[in-house]
């Protein structure tokens, strides 16, 4: 669940490494889905509509995590292991703490948000 829960805010954080790549991930997941505004914004609300659908929780805030854990989650984040890293880190983006602390603040905070994507009822 903890690689699902931060897939959103982890996609954004990679977007410029490999815009083609997300762009094309998120029209494979929701073919209908109209682009946003901002395309580093695609994956992460098709990837956050997907979760939401299936029951997911709205970001690490809704398990239990808040803004004082954010430091711990940026240490234990610097701290995986290779296999685990690649969801933060590419050849083009490294993982510096101030950049892992942007990534982890929207989902402490519930700022991931549903409902702005394909599946959005309104």
């Amino acid at each position: 669940m903890s690689a699902a829960l931060t897939a959103p805010e982890a996609f954004r954080f990679t977007f410029d490494a490999a815009p083609d790549r997300h762009l094309r991930a998120a029209t494979l997941l929701a073919p209908d889905a109209e682009p946003p505004a901002d395309p580093a914004a695609f994956l992460p609300t098709v990837l956050a509509d997907l979760m939401h659908d299936i029951g997911m929780p709205n970001g690490i805030a809704e398990v239990g995590y808040h803004a004082g854990d954010i430091d711990d989650l940026v240490g234990g984040a610097l701290k995986t292991t290779a296999p685990a890293r690649h969801r933060t880190e590419s050849r083009h983006r490294r993982r510096p703490r101030g950049d892992l602390q942007q990534l982890h603040e929207p989902l402490v905070i519930g700022s991931v948000s549903y409902g702005c994507g394909a599946n959005d009822p309104g």
